[in-house]
């Protein structure tokens, strides 16, 4: 990347002398390097400048500045580097905002358009991770952006040895998120039969047809195979999501899916985004809690009602051998602009 990477509220451009001040900022903040466990003198922050410039030249990446478009003002440092994990050199995401711009969303902005570029222009079929366990904001940005933990490993730095865990997300089989339209509703009728054996579905004691609703589609490249898909519906000013599903779990998908019904319901002047899943589908239930989504309730036999009413194909036992019978109610709120 020569220049620059531009994203709907930031601009990620190579850091230059003239970021001295702010990376000063940054970098000698105690409560941003908390969990580095000490702050930066003025000729260690002129050493990092170097070593990015120095990545530039031998790798094409580095960390690089952020710039927040409407103001102007450096956000922090998001970028793409080359580390070393357990004798493996891996191309690693990393991310470090000033504290006052902590909580906005910057990060996990940042980093998705760093991932794009890594799998879209640099190939990569992996991008790496490493975060301290203590670290639970960095935690869940990654795991909003769809990296999942796959260990740890201790890394000595500054005459320590500081554990790390280990997050790694595969290379995003997203092509283009389109809204579902008259020339792929027949392909998303049918992708909605196979995974939930009808196209009907109640939600809230209310039969919605899947058929007609709104939802965006991923299709693979022949434009032949849904890759992803997701419905919902607007009551009021509540966002409902009433279908979603991913081929490749653990890619972004359903992570990316789940953003662009946001975006639209956030046009629309929605105030919530909620949705329903099984009591038996635990990794649904964690996947949301990890996005954001606060559990908000539970309907007692509301599965058992959809199988009576609506659905007798639903099975008794789901995933992990439990039993279906419920409904766990999420909820999250939205920020409108």
């Amino acid at each position: 990347m020569d220049s620059m990477i531009k994203t709907k509220r930031l601009i990620l451009r190579q850091i230059t002398q003239d970021d001295f001040t702010d990376l000063c900022e940054i970098l000698q903040d105690a409560d941003v390097m908390y969990f580095w466990e000490h702050t930066f003198s003025e000729s260690q922050v002129q050493e990092w400048i170097d070593r990015q410039l120095k990545r530039y030249e031998q790798t094409g990446v580095g960390v690089w500045i952020a710039i927040e478009k409407e103001t102007g003002k450096t956000v922090g440092q998001i970028g793409l580097v080359y580390g070393d994990i357990e004798g493996e050199d891996v191309l690693e995401l990393t991310y470090m905002l000033k504290k006052a711009y902590w909580g906005k969303g910057f990060a996990f902005e940042g980093g998705k358009a760093c991932l794009d570029y890594a799998f879209k222009e640099m190939k990569m079929d992996k991008v790496y991770a490493p975060i301290r366990p203590e670290n639970q904001a960095s935690v869940k940005v990654a795991e909003k952006l769809g990296f999942e933990m796959h260990g740890e490993y201790f890394k000595h730095y500054n005459g320590k040895d500081m554990r790390h865990l280990i997050y790694v997300i595969d290379k995003q089989e997203i092509n283009v998120i389109e809204p579902i339209s008259e020339a792929t509703r027949e392909l998303a009728t049918a992708y909605i039969r196979k995974k939930w054996l009808t196209s009907q579905m109640l939600i809230r004691d209310e039969i919605i047809d899947c058929t007609v609703i709104d939802g965006f589609i991923i299709l693979d490249e022949s434009r032949e195979n849904v890759m992803g898909l997701v419905t919902y519906i607007y009551r009021d000013k509540v966002c409902e999501i009433v279908s979603l599903n991913s081929e490749r779990p653990h890619t972004g998908i359903g992570t990316a899916l789940i953003e662009k019904v946001k975006e639209s319901a956030i046009a629309y002047r929605c105030k919530i985004l909620r949705l329903l899943t099984s009591n038996d589908n635990l990794n649904a239930i964690g996947f949301y809690q990890k996005r954001g989504f606060e559990l908000v309730g539970l309907r007692l036999g509301a599965i058992d009602r959809e199988r009576e009413s609506l659905n007798p194909q639903i099975p008794m036992i789901g995933h992990n051998g439990i039993p279906i019978h419920h409904e766990i109610d999420f909820s999250l709120n939205l920020v409108l602009k």
